[in-house]
């Protein structure tokens, strides 16, 4: 895709992006296990999902959306993702309630998260089995976790603490359906009106191939191409602004977010130049409790433990590793490097070095205790990650790339 493509229509540019500029999980389980081909991202352009009407009254709602509007219908019924309704996962479908057709969506990256057609509501759905790797169903907890990370970062919007540079798409509404031992939910994510405007790129797609036109060059290069400073925009405006949003996150409100290629989004103004780097997908975000105590911050979660970790945890810091190592620095930086680099004529080595001293002259002294003290970096063997247990297979990658 090229710049001018999404300056004629920067939404459906947005929605284009999400489905075909996009190489996939550098894990590979991508296409080893995703949604059916009719509501596959990278197959399918639109479908509609489905309402299930509960035959038992015992849907719940959860929050407040941002938006006033009709799209939710009554409080007697959820979303569900279409693929609910194959035979191996119709059971507890059809004892729970009346399957009728509803919103028609635009699949995004993650495949269960849907974009409502016209609308800035994006529908994150329970999904009846695995995608990646991972098992992608939405329960209370998950449900809960998000409105929670909401409203400490809406707080912290509404007493002037958040960083100008940082956006979030609010997750502030869901709906949950308890049947037995099983549980269906949907959360909605919410663009907020600050960035509407903005040309929307996310993280993956600017150093991605575009699936239908291979030969056009990476986003990122072509805006790098337009700036008269490309080497300080990109340490200045995308580099640094990333560590800074994630170790905000940590310090200042005790959240160790996932800022992977797909949790964030890039808002570009009408010159190419980033004016928000938005976070987006909170229910995986961790709730650091230590870090919180000692803020003064609360710690009374409803799902507690979920998604909370304390610094008597045994893999603790390996997980303060693995959400910054491993997810911002080889999911989304080392990406983002391999595709400048060679534009700006820089090393791959130097680029690095220059991050780490950046890290070590601005937060060296906040995260002494912050990381594993052998100077290593963590991450999980490229497996299936079994999510009925906390334990995770941390494994040594050697010494830290960006700290």
């Amino acid at each position: 895709m090229l710049l001018n493509e999404i300056e004629k229509s920067p939404t459906s540019a947005f929605d284009y992006l999400e489905r075909q500029v996009n190489d996939g999980s550098k894990s590979g389980f991508t296409d080893v296990h995703n949604t059916s081909t009719q509501t596959n991202p990278f197959y399918s352009d639109g479908y509609h999902i489905m309402k299930l009407v509960s035959k038992k009254n015992n849907i719940e709602c959860f929050g407040i959306p941002n938006r006033d509007n009709n799209l939710f219908g009554n409080d007697e019924s959820i979303f569900i993702h279409p693929d609910w309704l194959l035979p191996q996962n119709n059971g507890i479908i059809s004892k729970a309630g009346k399957v009728e057709e509803s919103l028609w969506v635009i699949p995004t990256s993650s495949s269960r998260t849907v974009h409502v057609d016209g609308s800035g509501v994006y529908i994150k759905l329970h999904y009846p089995g695995v995608i990646g790797r991972l098992n992608r169903k939405l329960g209370f907890q998950e449900l809960i976790s998000g409105i929670e990370i909401t409203s400490i970062l809406e707080e912290a919007h509404h007493n002037n603490k958040l960083p100008a540079y940082f956006g979030y798409m609010p997750e502030s509404y869901g709906r949950l359906l308890r049947d037995g031992q099983n549980e269906i939910g949907y959360i909605i994510r919410e663009l907020p009106e600050t960035i509407k405007d903005y040309y929307l790129v996310p993280g993956f797609s600017l150093f991605s191939s575009d699936r239908n036109v291979p030969d056009a060059p990476q986003l990122l290069k072509q805006i790098l191409e337009r700036s008269n400073s490309p080497i300080e925009f990109f340490f200045e405006e995308i580099c640094f602004k990333l560590i800074d949003i994630f170790f905000w996150c940590a310090f200042e409100e005790g959240l160790i977010p996932e800022m992977h290629s797909q949790n964030v989004v890039f808002a570009f103004n009408k010159e190419w130049k980033v004016e928000k780097i938005v976070l987006r997908d909170f229910e995986s975000i961790d709730k650091d409790i230590s870090i919180r105590c000692k803020l003064g911050k609360h710690t009374n979660f409803e799902e507690y433990p979920y998604k909370c970790i304390l610094s008597d945890d045994k893999n603790y810091l390996k997980r303060h590793s693995f959400m910054y190592d491993h997810k911002l620095g080889e999911y989304l930086l080392d990406p983002l490097i391999g595709c400048a680099a060679p534009l700006l004529h820089i090393n791959t080595i130097d680029t690095r070095r220059k991050l780490k001293n950046y890290v070590r002259e601005v937060y060296g002294n906040t995260i002494k205790n912050f990381f594993p003290p052998d100077g290593c970096w963590y991450k999980y063997p490229n497996i299936e990650i079994d999510r009925s247990t906390n334990e995770r297979p941390f494994i040594s990658m050697g010494s830290a790339l960006y700290r």
